[in-house]
């Protein structure tokens, strides 16, 4: 007996928005919140990395909320990030990514 399958195709990158650190904002670097959104029918995962470090951390699930909305799942995220002692943090980089393997990135320059 065989087994109907659906392919569905997506080729559609998740809509991502950093809400919090905003760009060019002064903030206390011994703690930092990283929050934002990212929309996608088939949302897999989202991760971030501070400064140019060599690999993202992902966001764990604890630190996300899901909403199903307009047939689409959105994902909300806040994350306390502590960076090593005395480094100087000037870029945050949020990347999101589908099931397809469709990603996003969004960065934000900070002072």
């Amino acid at each position: 007996m065989s087994e109907n399958r659906e392919i569905v195709l997506d080729t559609e990158n998740p809509l991502l928005e950093i809400i919090s650190p905003q760009e060019d904002e002064k903030i206390d670097v011994s703690k930092i919140f990283i929050s934002g959104y990212t929309v996608d029918k088939n949302l897999d995962k989202v991760f971030y990395k501070i400064n140019d470090e060599d690999s993202f951390v992902l966001i764990s699930e604890q630190n996300i909320s899901n909403v199903f909305e307009d047939g689409e799942m959105k994902q909300s995220f806040s994350v306390e990030v502590l960076p090593a002692f005395g480094n100087q943090v000037n870029k945050i980089t949020v990347k999101s990514i589908d099931k397809a393997g469709n990603e996003s990135l969004e960065v934000a320059q900070i002072d």
